[in-house]
């Protein structure tokens, strides 16, 4: 069956491959992957297909940011203590920032105008900074944290927004100087992981890997909601796009979620290729080649909305005892596991199905048409075979036809010999009146 899959799947792309001339936007995903070795996946919303970024020098890759001006990759590895920058446009490789072996550098965010990375350190407790042109880095802030995870840059306003999953649990917002620090959430937290802001409703979302809930607040910390919440999930992290929510859970490690601002059912995009999936950016009309270029290549499977073991809840004041952080000593927020296995396969729209389906049909076609030809010359060239050749016997005068020959060659002796003669030769020499041994090319039967 895959054979066949393959071959409809080549006259698709040699049939469509005229309708091309259009650009069309595409939202693309990037997530970063903690198989080993570590990598960064790029998902097409519009073809459905994952590739891995070529990237080397990659170990555990956390949170990871875009510059899609430059095609620059920007990413937290866990295990080498780094904070790098890959361009996808060459190749070239950077290490930003080499942390200590203290350091647990868990958020990063991005300002490209200011030229500026921020990033948080988990086990050094501070919020870090560094210069992209000159390669400076500081802590930005480094008081009152105890493990900063995830971080937000809010270009426009030059605010950054965070996630604390320490011994006081809380998300902060301060200046990009660190002035004007102020604490929007502070109860109803245990391990706030992803953090991610609605810019055109005003709204800041994160998710809570420990109470297994994804909420909002506005920029003032009030109107708090709850927009989601399961009772078997291990949120990671989070990203805003486009009116969606686009995040990472470790108890489904193979899947891309993503859901309405809105409110609605959780969707899902798996694949084999994943493995251990963790941070998440998504953007749109990512024009690169060296983007769209991929080193392994397979198809993602999108999984129709199920909510049966989740509860929505859109528009509803958040409501709730405090979870005791301590239930679950064994586990911490950088650890999940799963054993969720997924298919791979394709999702089409219905204009692009009936596409496939006409083109495996029109390739069935054309194999029947091409063996009925091949069945019909090769039945001509046998009845060919049949009406010009003849048998023929040196002691007996005229063709015989092969049926004829059946006929008579029960009364042939041993010193009798029948030879396979073209008739049209042999018709030849009747009217030239040869005798029977001159006829040329007869064989000996």
């Amino acid at each position: 069956m895959e054979g066949w899959t393959v071959i409809c799947g080549a006259f698709i792309a040699i049939f469509l491959s005229g309708f091309g001339s259009e650009a069309v936007d595409d939202t693309v995903i990037l997530v970063s992957d903690w198989s080993v070795p570590g990598k960064v996946q790029s998902v097409s919303m519009q073809h459905m297909n994952f590739s891995t970024l070529p990237i080397i020098n990659i170990s555990r890759p956390v949170a990871i940011d875009y510059d899609p001006e430059a095609h620059a990759l920007y990413w937290t590895d866990v295990f080498l203590k780094q904070i790098r920058q890959t361009s996808l446009h060459d190749g070239t490789d950077l290490v930003l920032v080499q942390l200590n072996d203290s350091a647990t550098p868990d958020g990063i965010a991005v300002d490209v105008t200011e030229r500026t990375v921020f990033y948080t350190d988990a086990g050094n407790d501070f919020i870090g900074k560094v210069d992209l042109d000159t390669l400076e880095s500081h802590a930005l802030i480094d008081t009152n944290l105890h493990d900063p995870r995830a971080i937000y840059a809010y270009t426009e306003k030059r605010q950054l927004y965070w996630t604390d999953w320490g011994a006081f649990p809380r998300i902060e917002t301060a200046r990009y100087d660190g002035s004007d620090r102020t604490t929007l959430v502070a109860t109803d937290l245990i391990w706030p992981n992803g953090i991610t802001l609605d810019k055109p409703n005003g709204r800041l979302y994160w998710c809570d890997a420990k109470r297994k809930v994804i909420e909002s607040v506005s920029l003032d910390g009030g109107s708090r909601r709850v927009l989601l919440s399961e009772t078997k999930a291990h949120y990671f992290d989070i990203f805003h796009h486009q009116g969606r929510l686009y995040f990472t859970d470790w108890h489904k490690q193979r899947s891309i979620l993503y859901i309405p601002v809105s409110g609605g059912n959780v969707s899902s995009l798996e694949s084999h290729g994943f493995s251990h999936l963790a941070g998440i950016h998504v953007i749109s009309n990512i024009s690169s080649p060296s983007v769209s270029s991929v080193t392994s290549s397979t198809y993602v499977t999108v999984v129709a909305p199920a909510t049966s073991d989740s509860h929505i809840d859109v528009g509803e004041e958040h409501s709730g005892s405090k979870h005791d952080a301590a239930q679950d000593e064994h586990m911490t927020p950088a650890v999940g596991a799963s054993s969720v296995e997924v298919e791979s396969g394709v999702h089409l729209s219905f204009v692009q199905t009936m596409f496939v389906a006409l083109g495996c049909v029109s390739v069935f076609l054309l194999m029947a048409v091409t063996f009925l030809a091949i069945f019909y010359l090769l039945r001509r060239r046998r009845e060919h075979r049949q009406e010009t050749y003849c048998y023929l016997d040196r002691q007996r005068e005229g063709p015989f036809t092969n049926n004829m020959y059946m006929e008579i060659g029960a009364s042939l002796d041993d010193n009798t010999e029948v030879y396979l003669v073209p008739c049209d030769e042999l018709k030849r020499s009747k009217e030239e009146d040869p005798i029977y041994d001159e006829i040329g090319d007869a064989k000996k039967y």
